[in-house]
């Protein structure tokens, strides 16, 4: 891989309240490769990835969010709504790459 090629990426570290729940949603509900370290997940689909740290507090997972756009975003969002995940919020297509939700989720994972 050329330095070109290298580009500097972001990646959300993202408050759990369980990590053994959020394992089995992000891994069961969304078919993500997941990770565990003692307390600590890392969650990998494609060119996704997410990290979750294990939280004592509510207000951490409650008041934190990630947003995801791309390419396949529109199918990303049929495959889950099609597989009947849970909390999904009901969106608007706004074009190929980005979706606009409605709402928020009523609990974090």
């Amino acid at each position: 891989m050329s330095h070109d090629d290298d580009f500097a990426l972001s990646i959300p570290v993202l408050a759990s309240l369980d990590i053994d729940e959020t394992t089995s949603f992000y891994r069961d509900l969304l078919g993500f490769q997941v990770e565990n370290f003692d307390g600590y997940l890392i969650a990998k689909r494609d060119r996704m990835e997410i990290h979750f740290w294990l939280a004592e507090d509510r207000v951490h997972p409650e008041n934190t969010s990630c947003y995801i756009r791309g390419g396949q975003i529109v199918a990303l969002y049929e495959e889950f709504r099609a597989r009947k995940v849970p909390k999904l919020c009901p969106a608007l297509p706004v074009n190929r790459s980005s979706i606009v939700p409605s709402g928020r989720p009523s609990s974090p994972y």
